[in-house]
């Protein structure tokens, strides 16, 4: 009962080598347990260790290894800041009228030209810097300066968008004559109007253009009148082109027009329709201003509505309130029959 046997002692040793760490510690304790209590019953007190080893064996549980991932890199979103836009207010589009160019007639003075556009002696001389006042010659082109603001400096007239109507041609003597229709949709009347007019070829190539005005300075609300050109070219089915230059929006009140009233109309076509004869009087309103001059066009219409021919007739002089002028003349179409003629009369004081 001293000592364990020597088979059993190296059984023993070998099985503990084999012990995991923490439980070859045990035994160490446990075996010098056994060594001192020998005396009483060191075989059974090995047994009864065995037994707990065992169970301190069957406790542990063998590591799992862990699984290492692997890091896949990928790319991020990153946060673009970008600067916020700061709209500016656009600016207000601002007219700039175009001036008229005029040709000298007969009888025509810087004065008379100045007072038949409303504008002073002075502006015509700025626009014109190397006219001689007493050297003007026929056909001589001036620049008309538009009337936009009278001696008080307030403004007489706006610029304002306006479409052409369908032109009507036809050949005359080696050319082409051709009416341009402008009608005036505003609530007031429109001045200083002057367009473009090209004449194409069969394959819209411009073979001439010319620039056109109104036979009066004023377009009344609602009416038409007829810009009239002549081209040197003679075709026989022409293609016109053509687009407003500038026209003025007069403002109320404006007082450079003098109000009249035609009575006692006469129209008579003739038999065949090409020509008519008009007749009547130009009545001044009691509460104007003397008037100087008289400008009257007659309009000629055939039965669908196409202005065919158009002609003006001035008078100078001096007409008193409430007086009347009369007037004759003969406007003739250019091709189909006249239906009807329309007459636009324009007094300035």
């Amino acid at each position: 009962m001293g000592v364990l046997p020597k088979k059993l002692k190296r059984v023993t040793i070998g099985w503990m080598i084999n012990l995991p760490g923490p439980c070859r510690l045990y035994w160490n304790y446990i075996f010098s347990l056994v060594t001192l209590v020998r005396a009483f019953g060191g075989l059974i007190m090995f047994i009864l260790a065995s037994s707990l080893i065992s169970g301190c064996v069957a406790t542990q549980t063998p590591p799992v290894p862990t699984q290492v991932s692997t890091l896949v890199p990928y790319q991020t979103r990153t946060l673009l800041v970008f600067p916020t836009m700061t709209v500016s207010p656009s600016p207000t589009a601002v007219f700039t009228p175009t001036p008229v160019i005029y040709q000298v007639v007969a009888n025509d003075t810087l004065s008379s030209i100045a007072k038949r556009f409303g504008i002073s002696v002075d502006d015509l001389l700025a626009a014109n810097p190397k006219v001689i006042p007493q050297d003007l010659a026929l056909g001589q082109s001036l620049v008309i300066p538009p009337a936009m603001v009278d001696g008080n400096g307030v403004a007489l007239s706006t610029p304002v968008p306006l479409q052409p109507g369908p032109a009507f041609c036809r050949p005359s003597g080696t050319g082409t004559t051709c009416i341009v229709p402008i009608s005036n949709p505003y609530p007031r009347p429109l001045e200083n109007i002057r367009l473009m007019v090209d004449l194409l070829d069969q394959q819209g190539q411009t073979v001439e253009s010319l620039e056109a005005i109104l036979p009066l300075n004023v377009l009344p609300a609602g009416a038409a009148l007829p810009a009239v050109v002549y081209f040197k070219t003679g075709v026989t089915d022409a293609r016109i082109q053509s687009r407003v230059l500038t026209a003025m929006l007069m403002n109320a009140g404006d007082q450079r027009y003098l109000r009249t009233e035609v009575r006692n109309l006469l129209t008579s076509i003739r038999w065949d329709g090409l020509s008519a004869q008009v007749q009547g009087q130009v009545s001044l309103a009691g509460d104007q201003k003397p008037a100087s001059s008289i400008w009257l066009v007659a309009v000629c219409y055939d039965s669908q509505g196409r202005m065919t021919g158009s002609r003006r007739w001035e008078w100078s002089g001096s007409l008193q309130p409430g007086a009347s002028q009369p007037f004759l003349l003969s406007v003739y179409s250019l091709e189909t029959a006249i239906e009807r003629v329309e007459i636009w009369v324009e007094a300035r004081p």
